[in-house]
């Protein structure tokens, strides 16, 4: 049958209840053979307090990582090559940053990354998506309930960071079906069950920004700012690595890549797909088509097919139903005050402490998000663009 269609989730790898995040909890540590990476990577902590970092991410011998078997294998390795190279990286701050990635975590990071369809940096789904464990088995998977695997600074502040990143992916699971739901409603022509469902994302929607508020409760700004901060860096549109870096073994040309964002997480760009949100300045537009290069690959694939289904928002603009157009316009709300939210946050964690300590050599990253952008003036018109997508009333 011609016409939009209605994306299929096992299609795309997300899961009816858990969203972006595998059914199946992420591995905790790789087989014997890739011990030394572990033993590093449980270490970086302890050796980013004592200078060691760098002395022994040296020494690590250069591993086979087509040894890697299960998909949780690779999932699991990206991680831990990952965080190695960002601390051996960033380990001293911006004023003394490696220019050059040894080949013991070059090769192989490059080689997982390029298996995994990943950029071979820092990204949002390795960092927090697939690094958290439960902390009681026979608790729900709350806040308080799960911890991450790994970390840079073994700091609770860290912890808190990236278990509220966790959280609100697992909030946006519990109502994933609710997208799927309402783009069949539009196929059906069902007005009711259509406002039924996005009465649905709008809770839903309502709860990711609970979620992300409790970032407040268990992140401390000037942690996050002085010692978190600068390892989610990356080597592109950066002054510290002007020409990026360069992956020994693999290429003598340095390459450049943005460092983590929130702009990677799939649910945001997904929900603008599901309202038909539109960023309309090109450079916004283009820098939220590279983030989706740093999801995995059918997850961005997901976001297109959510583009190219039904459109929920042709469907309620042609609609004369006045509660459904409250509806829809409520779930865009609820999206703008999430993005209130989280410019709040970025206010309150980078700018206003970047301004507390002038001197503070990391000061350079405050007007730049890690992943490169213009981070509130980004931000503002994100937000703005949310608030304008608003329908008109049917009266």
């Amino acid at each position: 049958m011609n016409g939009p269609k209605v994306p299929f989730l096992e299609d795309y790898e997300v899961s009816p209840t858990r969203g972006f995040i595998q059914d199946e909890d992420p591995l905790q540590q790789l087989p014997e053979y890739f011990s030394p990476w572990e033993e590093v990577c449980e270490r970086l902590p302890e050796m980013w307090k004592d200078e060691t970092t760098r002395h022994w991410i040296e020494q690590l011998p250069l591993l086979d990582h087509n040894k890697l078997t299960s998909a949780r294998e690779w999932w699991r390795a990206n991680l831990v090559l990952v965080l190695m190279s960002h601390s051996y990286v960033w380990c001293e701050g911006e004023t003394n940053p490696k220019k050059v990635l040894p080949k013991s975590l070059a090769i192989p990071l490059v080689g997982v990354s390029e298996h995994l369809g990943m950029p071979p940096i820092l990204t949002h789904y390795c960092y927090a998506i697939y690094n958290w464990r439960v902390i009681d088995i026979s608790r729900p998977l709350t806040l308080d309930n799960i911890k991450p695997i790994n970390t840079f600074t073994g700091t609770p502040s860290e912890d808190g960071f990236i278990t509220v990143a966790v959280q609100v992916e697992m909030e946006f699971g519990k109502s994933v079906t609710s997208l799927i739901a309402s783009q069949k409603a539009v196929l059906s022509d069902d007005c009711q069950l259509l406002r039924k469902e996005l009465f649905s994302v709008q809770q839903m929607i309502s709860r990711l920004t609970n979620a992300l508020l409790k970032i407040h409760d268990v992140c401390k700004p000037r942690d996050f700012y002085c010692f978190i901060r600068v390892f989610l860096n990356g080597w592109q549109s950066t002054s510290a690595l002007p020409e990026g870096l360069i992956y020994e073994g693999v290429s003598s040309t340095p390459r450049q890549y943005p460092g983590g964002s929130a702009a990677e997480s799939t649910v945001f760009q997904v929900l603008d797909a599901f309202l038909g949100i539109r960023h309309h300045s090109p450079s916004r537009t283009s820098f939220l088509k590279l983030m989706r290069k740093h999801m995995p690959p059918k997850h961005n694939e997901f976001i297109t097919a959510v583009e190219n289904g039904p459109s929920v928002r042709h469907y309620v603009e042609n609609s004369k139903d006045q509660r459904l157009h409250e509806q829809y316009n409520a779930c865009v709300t609820a999206l703008q005050e999430y993005r209130n939210a989280h410019l709040s946050i970025v206010t309150k964690y980078i700018i206003i402490q970047a301004n507390k300590d002038p001197e503070n050599p990391n000061r350079r990253l405050a007007n730049k998000g890690t992943g490169g952008s213009d981070l509130v003036k980004f931000l503002q018109r994100v937000r703005d663009e949310t608030k304008e997508s608003k329908l008109p009333s049917t009266s």
